[in-house]
């Protein structure tokens, strides 16, 4: 029942209302008991003539405040509800059909406050309700309907949904949909909380003609959103080259990408201009090697959900390698230098570093090459040897330098001349 724009819960306390004249004659015929004031001075009294008087009946005012106090009791016991919104249609249980894929994650809030609002005004209605989430669950099974019970038991079901990081699928949920039907024959109101999104080469327009051939169908879903997907950058040798989809808008937007560390700490922040009407847009983030290697998740500023986060492993990630050759004069001649296939192998996935011995250890490196260099008594050895010992890595590589000129900073010792006929000649 409503008045207006406020609806009631309970329109048969409402009964209460004609009831109110009998409380304003009993008011009135009861008068208010009298009051006791103990006074000390009795012997200012005593002579006096006792006259008790009282009131012969309620003030209009107190009657007034009285008779609205209990009006308002009557409302308040009905459950008033005010802008209930228009009822979901139709006759037999409610369908509360949502997509929780990666798309809802922005504004779930908004999703379920519509999903809960349809769901109060079938538990006013007295109809039951059902549950679809179109989402595989987190076990990768189909989607199934849940229901139908009354609408207070599915309230709980609804407020454990949450959106998953992987896309709807709406043709296992039609399936699900369609055995629901079997199950329980009969028409019904279906209320399809949407993303708005074709995913992949399916979409939801089947699903969308058979709830409306069902009966009634209510689409919300929010309008003008920027739906957007950050997919995982392009790791290059001096940045990140970032790029971000999304659906094309009338307007020019702008996103901002945060490259945080494990600790939550935002270490660089990219701009993404999209033009009007693109779908998509690209921004390159540079930063120094040691502070890039840090960084372990880029998120869009002020989103959350999966589609606005991605992880970053070991695969963006550059490590400094030092080189040091055993003449740097001829280190880079083609074919025959001592670092030409060093740098060719290891250039696309590393930072090569090159320099002096005190240069390269005076930066954290992951690990230092020796291509046939020697390493002679004194301060090389020392410096090498201390840094070896905390833990640093060190690659030799054997060749007729070392070989004639052993160290203690070889694994194995070498053989200086070459034994032809041997397994290895």
């Amino acid at each position: 029942m409503s008045l207006g724009p406020i609806a009631f819960a309970a329109p048969w306390l409402l009964l209460a209302l004609p009831a109110l004249p009998v409380l304003w004659w009993l008011l009135r015929v009861t008068p208010p008991a009298p009051r006791r004031i103990a006074f000390p001075a009795l012997r200012l009294l005593r002579n006096l003539p006792v006259s008790e008087e009282t009131p012969s009946r309620t003030p209009w005012w107190l009657l007034l405040l009285r008779m609205v106090a209990a009006a308002l009791l009557i409302f308040g016991l009905a459950q008033p509800v005010l802008g209930p919104g228009a009822s979901a249609g139709g006759e037999g249980p409610l369908l509360l059909v949502v997509d929780d894929g990666w798309a809802a994650g922005p504004d779930w809030p908004a999703r379920m406050a519509a999903a809960n609002g349809a769901l109060e005004r079938a538990g006013r209605e007295g109809r039951r309700a059902a549950l679809l989430a179109t989402a595989p669950s987190e076990t990768a099974e189909p989607p199934r309907v849940l229901g139908p019970m009354p609408a207070e038991d599915l309230r709980s079901r609804l407020a454990a949904l949450r959106p998953k990081p992987w896309a709807p699928d709406h043709a296992a949920a039609l399936a699900a949909l369609q055995a629901w039907r079997g199950a329980n024959p009969g028409g019904f109101a279906s209320l399809l909380v949407s993303d708005g999104i074709e995913h992949a080469a399916e979409s939801a327009g089947p699903l969308q003609a058979a709830l409306a051939a069902a009966g009634p169908l209510t689409l919300a879903r929010t309008e003008a959103r920027a739906v957007r997907l950050l997919p995982p950058p392009v790791a290059e040798a001096d940045r990140l080259r970032l790029k971000l989809q999304q659906l094309p808008l009338p307007v020019a937007t702008e996103a901002a990408v945060l490259a945080r560390t494990g600790d939550g700490r935002a270490l660089a922040r990219a701009a993404i201009a999209i033009p009007a009407g693109a779908t998509q847009g690209e921004a390159a983030l540079e930063l120094p090697i040691e502070i890039r290697n840090q960084v372990v998740r880029l998120e869009l500023e002020n989103e959350t959900g999966a589609g606005s986060t991605v992880l970053l492993d070991e695969r963006f990630r550059r490590r400094p390698v030092g080189l040091l050759p055993g003449i740097e004069e001829s280190a880079d001649a083609p074919l025959i230098g001592d670092l030409f296939y060093l740098d060719r192998a290891l250039g696309p996935f590393t930072e090569l570093r090159r320099g002096p011995l005190d240069r390269l250890l005076a930066r954290p490196i992951a690990v230092l090459a020796l291509a046939d260099r020697p390493v002679a008594e004194g301060a090389e050895r020392e410096q090498l040897t201390r840094w070896v010992e905390r833990g640093g890595t060190l690659i030799r590589f054997a060749g007729p330098r070392i070989a004639e000129h052993a160290d203690t900073l070889l694994p194995v010792p070498l053989r200086a001349e070459r034994q032809l006929g041997g397994s290895l000649s």
